[in-house]
């Protein structure tokens, strides 16, 4: 797994050296426009339902094996560049992983992405809404919407 990702880290300077300019969109097999990222931040979670954690559980990866926000922020204005308009955050169930909240914050400022969308399994939202982060978040969604129009 680690050598996966310090080749995606080398990959990834490369790619930011040389896109700076759009290029042509993504199409997939059936020749459909890509313009969505799903990204899974974690593969931590505070429930354990049969379908997605077995009896037996699962291996998690190591904090160190995963990316760090800074990479991910790259990530997504890179796929900008190509294309993409739309971000789903994911998990495991991403209202789990440190500074998560933050780091959507930061993607809500990105010019070009036109929509950002959490699945969720909804546990720790009134934790984040009673902290003020939800309520922050909507603030910052509104203000990209009114930047829009």
């Amino acid at each position: 797994m680690r050598d996966n990702l310090d080749e995606f880290r080398r990959a990834h300077v490369l790619l930011g050296n040389g896109c700076r300019e759009r290029s042509k969109p993504l199409i997939d097999n059936h020749h459909r426009v890509i313009n969505y990222l799903r990204l899974s931040v974690t593969d931590r979670c505070n429930l354990r339902c049969v379908y997605c954690m077995p009896e037996q559980g699962i291996p998690f990866v190591a904090h160190s094996e995963i990316l760090t926000y800074e990479e991910m922020l790259r990530i997504v204005q890179l796929c900008i560049q190509q294309g993409i308009r739309k971000v789903r955050l994911t998990g495991g169930e991403p209202l789990v992983r440190k500074g998560f909240i933050g780091f959507v914050e930061r993607l809500c400022k990105i010019e070009g992405l036109d929509e950002i969308t959490v699945t969720t399994n909804g546990v720790l939202l009134k934790d984040c809404y009673l902290s003020g982060h939800a309520r922050n978040l909507l603030e910052e969604e509104q203000r990209g919407t009114d930047r829009k129009k």
